[in-house]
């Protein structure tokens, strides 16, 4: 199965294991099961179990203000906000500070795009500040930290994408249209973003950290708050999201993706990794293929609307500038009618609306890239945020 939808979609390497009712079945596809694969945003519920097993020792408590550990900059923020996306940091980092090292960036961090508890929005910083959080506590760096807490007590031989660990990590690739596919060899990104991205493991490593741990992870943290992680998952958990009755998370680099679901009751787990930006298209046919073999794995579309019906005329208020932190998005009314966004003053995608204020969000780049996302609105149905994959922007 693997071999062949990674024909179809145009994979040159792929490692697919499924855990179910007990027995595990795991297949490689152009590699071996042992070559390690970029994680990309996958690597946060690592840095979320290092995290915990601080809590676990008495180290932490998840829901004392950092202050003590970091400074007063961070007065207002506590690790549960941190692991759950919910303590109203930035979507992203500041250009200029991602050549700082963690403790530099963190002593004049003082960024605050909501407030702390209030709402879901997906924020890279909040796991930059927890791997350093991680560093202070232990007194090691944030990549022996894991290895040593969480990595090598499972059995698993670590490796990031810096290229530390011994072990050699997988290249990406782009697929074009004409048959085209493209290595992508550029260097790893900035290092200051490792707790958030720069983990490099095998499917079977990823399979192994699903421990009774990451069951204790599987606590909704965003259950009746009024913006959750609308257009990645259906909640969020320390570190985990939630997909239905299914946790697990994703993660995308450069020409590759991670994908894992498990079931913290029955313990059934499906995890798969890809060196193509086709990747996340074969994840979704490989949970086609197995809810045909009576597997039905929680997911959440990120690039669909699944009955959303037909397009309808966008919201009247939607038009506007939107910001998180430096991230500056304006959304503009087409000659036809329709909307557009910018990204930071360059023209990104298109905007397909549908009821309830969502949207289809198609990028304008070679890669077509789809994305969802929605209007958030106020008193008198005024908009006052946009959320896009999780990020909320407030409109000025």
């Amino acid at each position: 199965m693997l071999a062949e939808l990674a024909e179809r979609h145009r994979v040159p390497a792929a490692q697919l294991v499924v855990r179910r009712g007990g027995a595990t079945e795991s297949s490689a596809a152009g590699v071996t099961s042992r070559a390690a694969f970029p994680l990309g945003s996958l690597t946060k519920p690592v840095t979320a179990k290092a995290v915990m097993a601080l809590v676990a020792d008495g180290e932490l408590d998840l829901d004392e203000s950092l202050e003590e550990q970091l400074g007063p900059l961070h007065r207002s923020r506590t690790p549960r906000g941190l692991l759950s996306h919910t303590a109203g940091l930035p979507a992203t980092l500041r250009e200029e500070h991602e050549n700082l090292t963690r403790a530099r960036w963190a002593a004049r961090f003082d960024e605050e795009a909501f407030p702390p508890g209030a709402q879901f929005s997906y924020s890279n910083p909040g796991y930059v500040l927890a791997g350093h959080l991680v560093e202070v506590i232990t007194g090691m760096s944030w990549a022996d930290a894991v290895s040593t807490i969480v990595l090598e007590p499972s059995g698993v031989v670590p490796a990031f994408t810096a290229g530390a660990g011994g072990r050699e990590v997988v290249a990406g690739h782009s697929v074009q249209s004409g048959h085209r596919t493209v290595v992508l060899d550029g260097p790893p990104g900035p290092a200051i973003e490792a707790p958030a991205g720069g983990l490099a493991l095998s499917a079977e490593d990823v399979l192994a950290l699903l421990d009774a741990d990451s069951a204790r992870m599987c606590d909704d943290q965003v259950a009746g708050m009024a913006v959750g992680p609308f257009g990645l998952a259906d909640g969020w958990g320390l570190g985990w999201a939630r997909y239905q009755t299914w946790w697990g998370h994703d993660g995308t680099g450069d020409g590759t993706s991670a994908h894992v679901r498990f079931d913290p009751v029955t313990g059934d787990a499906v995890v798969l990794t890809a060196n193509a930006s086709t990747g996340p298209a074969l994840w979704r046919s490989v949970l086609e293929r197995l809810a045909g073999r009576g597997m039905v794995v929680g997911d959440h579309p990120f690039s669909s609307l699944p009955g959303a019906g037909d397009p309808v005329p966008p919201p009247a208020a939607a038009p506007g500038r939107y910001v998180n932190g430096g991230l500056v998005l304006d959304v503009t009314t087409t000659s036809g009618g329709g909307l557009a966004l910018a990204l930071d003053g360059r023209p990104y995608a298109a905007l397909t609306c549908f009821s309830g204020h969502r949207f289809v969000a198609e990028e304008l780049t070679s890669a077509r890239m789809a994305y969802t996302g929605r209007f958030v609105t106020g008193p008198g149905d005024a908009v006052t945020h946009v959320q896009i994959s999780g990020r909320l922007s407030r409109k000025l």
